[in-house]
């Protein structure tokens, strides 16, 4: 099995956007296995230029959870300056981590209709996230 070090080693090394992108989404899938990118996770999301890395970092950062990864997230979606599209992935992510601190049994990401569903069907809270 691959480990967190080694899947840190090939995102430095990637010569792609996509392939960058395509890493940081897979750590996102890992879970809280890869607690251990949440550094290098946050600090894509706060320093990157390219706004696709910084959203898919976020949205990895949301799976994997923690507090460091709670506490990125919630500076980026704060952040007055911050990129329309980043900020609205760090909001999303911040709310999956909320779902997932209160035990929803789900392996992988939620529709908008089960988010929904567990708000309430609170539809005007969801889509001003």
């Amino acid at each position: 099995m691959i480990t967190i070090k080694e899947i840190l080693k090939e995102l430095e090394t990637a010569n792609s956007n996509t392939k960058q992108c395509a890493i940081i989404w897979e750590l996102g899938n890992m879970g809280s296995k890869a607690e251990k990118a949440s550094s290098k996770l946050s600090e894509i999301l706060k320093k990157d230029t390219d706004w696709r890395r910084r959203s898919f970092a976020a949205w990895s950062l949301g799976r994997i959870g923690g507090k460091k990864a709670q506490k990125t997230l919630e500076s980026i979606a704060k952040k007055k300056e911050e990129d329309e599209i980043v900020q609205h992935g760090a909001k999303w992510a911040l709310y999956w981590l909320k779902i997932k601190l209160t035990c929803v049994p789900t392996d992988g990401p939620c529709t908008l209709e089960e988010l929904k569903a567990l708000e309430g069907n609170n539809s005007e809270r969801i889509t001003h996230l």
